[in-house]
């Protein structure tokens, strides 16, 4: 009976698509007369202007030695019984099985039919058509093995269509993680520019301190009027103000060159760094920061890309306070245990998002701020971290009084 074939391929297969000049037939038999006959039937047998082209081998050793060297064949035509009563399945099963081959087409031609039964070999086996030698017919021959050439022929194509399939979501694969990373650069250099800017601010105040400062000292040495005591109490003022300067210039560090920031580092401390990076400006615009984290997290740990989502988030509330006037501004950050994730919660009270808009938050170069100067790739980006880098989720959601962001990671 002959199989039908389907047009499945396994993952693992190693085979490779046809490419000879003619339909290769193997012929695995230890009767001699068996291959010349076949030789005979098939000499003048073409398929899409190929012939037929013939190799012989007599017994189950032989033709398994020659696969070894020779694995490709359009067609192998298979005795059973051989040395042993069931050696030809021992070529079956070194094609099938070791070359990992699923596309050459297997025909079993036996003369001791009903030895093995016949369903069980093409189960097991992966075979494509079953004949006696007794029911072969010249004829017969010619038209089974005109099928099976058509058949491996279009599962060929087929393959060739997958590999290139394949080569193809490789390319575009590779596209994607370029345009990510490109997109990743783009982000952490608009982030550059907001925290200079916000590094411009916190510095306004200490430097105006330290110049005034240092006028008043040389007014009073020029008059006379300052003694060793005041004059060391006002340089005393200078260092700590050139500290605070020093203090933000490591902040700003700790978002660009992360060093001490590593896959090992407690969530809870990546937290508190974010923070303090954003403290000075939350405390010019007067925003509160209460932040919960359990001590029995030390322990849990996460990317250091997380860092980057977080400031993300923190700005985008500060900017959301900036727009709207709160009495009172605040964000609550929390992180709590449970059994299956950790959940971090960040929650401010700047107004909140408008329903037909959050939706669209995570989308890139999407931006709610009215004067447009958002570049809409930090929320966009975070989400890819929090999936991507740390298998997690990140939602957003409306309050009553503002936005809440919730961060899900699975427990290591």
């Amino acid at each position: 009976m002959t199989e039908s074939v389907p047009f499945t391929f396994a993952e693992a297969s190693s085979s490779t698509p046809y490419e000879e000049e003619t339909w290769k037939l193997f012929i695995v038999d230890d009767d001699k007369d068996i291959h010349e006959i076949t030789k005979l039937a098939l000499r003048d047998l073409k398929f899409k202007n190929k012939p037929i082209s013939f190799v012989s081998a007599y017994s189950a050793q032989e033709a398994i030695a020659y696969l070894q060297e020779n694995p490709q064949f359009a067609i192998v035509l298979l005795d059973i019984g051989m040395e042993t009563n069931d050696a030809g399945l021992d070529v079956a099963s070194f094609i099938r099985e070791q070359l990992k081959d699923d596309l050459t087409r297997i025909i079993i031609r036996t003369g001791q039919p009903g030895d093995v039964p016949e369903q069980d070999i093409i189960d097991n086996y992966d075979i494509n058509d079953y004949k006696s030698k007794t029911e072969l017919t010249l004829e017969k021959l010619f038209i089974s093995i005109r099928t099976a050439i058509a058949q491996y022929d279009q599962i060929n194509e087929l393959a060739n269509l997958n590999k290139d399939l394949e080569k193809r979501i490789e390319i575009a694969v590779a596209k994607q993680k370029e345009h990510q990373e490109a997109l990743f650069i783009q982000n952490r250099a608009v982030q550059m520019g907001e925290l200079l800017n916000m590094l411009a601010h916190q510095w306004r105040q200490p430097l105006s301190r330290i110049s005034a400062v240092t006028a008043q000292l040389k007014l009073a040495l020029a008059l006379g009027e300052i003694d060793a005591a005041e004059f060391n109490k006002q340089v005393d003022g200078i260092e700590n103000y050139t500290n605070e300067l020093s203090c933000t210039i490591d902040e700003f560090r700790m978002v660009y060159e992360p060093s001490d920031l590593t896959h090992n580092t407690p969530i809870c401390e990546v937290l508190e760094k974010s923070i303090a990076v954003m403290s000075s400006l939350f405390k010019i615009k007067n925003i509160q920061t209460n932040f919960l984290c359990d001590t029995n997290l030390k322990e849990f740990t996460t990317s250091k890309e997380f860092y980057q989502v977080i400031l993300s988030i923190l700005k985008n509330s500060q900017e959301a306070f900036c727009e709207n006037s709160v009495e009172h501004p605040f964000i609550d950050i929390s992180v709590i245990q449970e059994t299956e994730q950790l959940k971090i919660s960040i929650e401010d009270n700047a107004g909140g998002i408008p329903k037909e808009l959050i939706d669209k938050i995570f989308d890139p170069y999407f931006s709610t701020k009215k004067n447009k100067n958002g570049h809409g790739l930090g929320l966009y980006m975070s989400k890819n971290i929090i999936e991507k880098h740390c298998h997690g989720q990140l939602n957003v959601s409306t309050t009553d009084t503002g936005t809440s962001f919730l961060i899900n990671l699975p427990n290591k």
